[in-house]
């Protein structure tokens, strides 16, 4: 009854859902594209019997990474579906798996919609990454006797409290998951009051530790920076809209102070690319586009990463890591990635999405949080004159990475017996 109430109410939301579909198309015209998948109305037919992932963004798909590198090097004839929710984490797993994975982007929770999408892929397993809790989905999984993991599962204390103003469904929901493997006992106690049960939780770490170094872009950068030796660089990573302002004026005060830097900036979603450099040209800033093939020069202030894919060639190219999505009410992007590096990090006062890894951090004053942007110009300039602190944050960085790192073969050792089922 309650989950039949639960439907009516998200039919009575799709005009709302479409709207807000095109709304989001905008500013990131992706959005239009594949529309009917969303619905689960496909216009081919699909490997089945395979193993489904979830990765709702991009955050959670690279977390993913060594897990799914995993299942492919033990199961290589198994076909593996990855399923995303934005168009930014699909390009990814185009971009990382090519077509040694099937992907779609989960449909809406709509029962009908929800059924189509087991029909047309028949999964022996569905793995959920971290918070993803769809009522109609885990109910449909259970009744097809469909075993459901969720891995690399997490629920902060924000979340708890609002799941819990409808723990009278999401109680029954949650018994329909076969193991949630929790990243920490925080969250495993956060699980139960939601109802979940002691014999479906286990800690198994974060897989995020486990962070899979593409070497080859490490390899291309060291050749590149090279060639711009004698300048000092600084990288903003994942920057949103409400950043990239400070982040530029950070870079314009610092290359006042300091002439011989230079500054990288990677947005965090493609449809930024083009906004970003035309507000760099406004601002009188000599820009070098990497997506265009254009070189760092001694006079160039900020070289735009506007591609997808190579983050860790941007980090490798950088001494300072500045992590964003941490000035603005985003929560926070993942600091293990510049820190599997052994780069100096700083981030702003907006970490909520990463606080157990934060706390981590700054417990071994291997991260930098300032509280606002006053303070990045002035942060950055002591960390680019400072090679020795730079070096010793790094490897205290590089070492809490090494320490961490063993959730992968955990929860593959969960997903197994699941996977062995015929």
């Amino acid at each position: 009854m309650v989950r039949s109430l639960y439907s009516l109410f998200l039919m009575a939301l799709m005009p709302f859902i479409v709207l807000r579909l095109f709304w989001r198309s905008l500013k990131a015209p992706d959005y239009r594209k594949r529309i009917f998948e969303r619905f689960a109305c496909y216009a081919r037919s699909y490997q089945q019997k395979g193993i489904c992932l979830h990765a709702v963004s991009v955050g959670e798909l690279m977390a993913a990474r060594p897990l799914i590198a995993q299942i492919q090097k033990t199961y290589p004839h198994i076909p593996l579906t990855i399923t995303t929710t934005t168009p930014t984490a699909s390009k990814q797993v185009e971009i990382i798996f090519g077509n040694t994975v099937q992907h779609v982007y989960l449909p809406y929770d709509f029962p009908g919609a929800v059924k189509r999408f087991l029909n047309a892929f028949q999964p022996r397993l569905f793995v959920i990454m971290e918070t993803e809790i769809w009522p109609n989905l885990f109910y449909t999984l259970n009744a097809k006797q469909i075993p459901l993991v969720m891995a690399n599962a997490r629920l902060a204390e924000k979340s708890v409290q609002g799941y819990k103003k409808f723990k009278f469904l999401f109680e029954k929901v949650l018994h329909n998951v076969n193991c949630i493997a929790a990243q920490s006992e925080m969250d495993v106690a956060h699980f139960k009051q939601l109802g979940a049960q002691p014999s479906q939780l286990f800690v198994m770490g974060n897989l995020k530790y486990d962070v899979s170094v593409p070497q080859s872009q490490v390899a291309k950068a060291k050749t590149i920076r090279a060639s711009f030796s004698q300048q000092k660089v600084w990288i903003a990573s994942s920057t949103h809209a409400a950043e990239e302002d400070l982040v530029l004026d950070a870079a314009i005060k610092i290359k006042q102070e300091q002439p011989d830097t230079l500054c990288i900036i990677a947005p965090r979603h493609p449809e930024r690319f083009n906004a970003l450099a035309s507000s760099c040209l406004s601002r009188g800033l000599k820009i070098a586009r990497h997506s265009q093939g254009q070189t760092v020069q001694p006079d160039t202030d900020i070289l735009l990463g506007d591609t997808l894919g190579e983050l860790f060639y941007f980090y490798e190219l950088a001494d300072v890591a500045l992590v964003c999505g941490s000035f603005a009410k985003i929560g926070g992007h993942n600091i293990l990635e510049p820190a599997s590096l052994g780069l100096p990090i700083i981030v702003g006062p907006q970490m909520f999405h990463f606080k157990a890894i934060l706390s981590e951090f700054m417990r071994f004053d291997a991260v930098i949080q300032i509280d606002d942007s006053e303070d990045l110009a002035a942060t950055v300039l002591g960390l680019l004159n400072s090679p020795l602190r730079r070096e010793q944050m790094g490897l205290r960085a590089q070492d809490i990475v090494l320490a961490n790192q063993g959730a992968v073969l955990k929860i593959f050792q969960v997903l197994q017996p699941f996977i062995d089922l015929d």
